[in-house]
C-alpha cells in the first residue's frame, strides 16, 4: 500500500529558468540604437525568433558629407555598410563584446537572462562593453527620445 500525499511532503525546488527579454504580445520585435563613441550608427533589431538584424543609420553611411568625421566605416568586415545584415555575423559581432566562461555565466545569473541570449547580456552591460560600442532602446513608433532603461 502506498501512503497518500500529505501537505508535509517535502518538495524538491526546481531550478529557476533564466528570463528572456520580454515582449508585449503585440510587439514581435525589439529595436536598439547601436552607438559608437556615443553616436548612433546602426539599428539592431531582435526578431520574434531571436534572430539579430543590423541596419546602418543613413546619417552614418553618408558621413562623407560631414566635415567633422568624413570616413564611413562598418562595425565589422562581416557587417558591410551597403546591406542589411542578419544572423550569425551580427550575433558574432555582439558575442565578441561579452566575457567568456565563468564570467559570462556569472553575468547571466546577475542579469537573470539566459547565458546564450547575446542581446540581453550585451544590453545588461551596455555601459561597460569592450570597445566603444553601446546600446540604447529605440522608442516605439520612432517618436520621442530613446530610453536607456533595461528591458525586462
Amino acid at each position: 500500500m502506498t501512503a497518500p500525499d500529505t501537505p508535509n511532503t517535502p518538495t524538491i525546488p526546481q531550478p529557476r529558468r533564466p528570463r528572456r527579454v520580454r515582449r508585449a504580445p503585440t510587439d514581435p520585435t525589439i529595436s536598439f540604437n547601436v552607438l559608437l563613441n556615443g553616436r548612433p550608427c546602426a539599428d539592431l533589431t531582435v526578431l520574434e525568433d531571436d534572430t539579430l538584424t543590423l541596419r546602418y543609420e543613413s546619417a552614418w553611411t553618408n558621413r562623407e558629407e560631414a566635415s567633422d568625421d568624413p570616413e564611413a566605416f562598418p562595425l565589422s568586415p562581416n557587417l558591410p555598410l551597403t546591406a542589411r545584415s542578419a544572423g550569425p555575423g551580427v550575433e558574432a559581432f555582439f558575442e565578441n563584446l561579452l566575457p567568456e566562461g565563468a564570467a559570462r555565466a556569472a553575468l547571466a545569473r546577475r542579469l537573470h537572462v539566459d547565458p546564450r541570449q547575446t542581446v540581453g547580456l550585451v544590453y545588461g552591460i551596455r555601459h561597460d562593453l569592450a570597445g566603444a560600442v553601446g546600446l540604447r532602446v529605440k522608442p516605439r513608433g520612432g517618436a520621442g527620445k530613446a530610453s536607456d532603461s533595461y528591458v525586462s
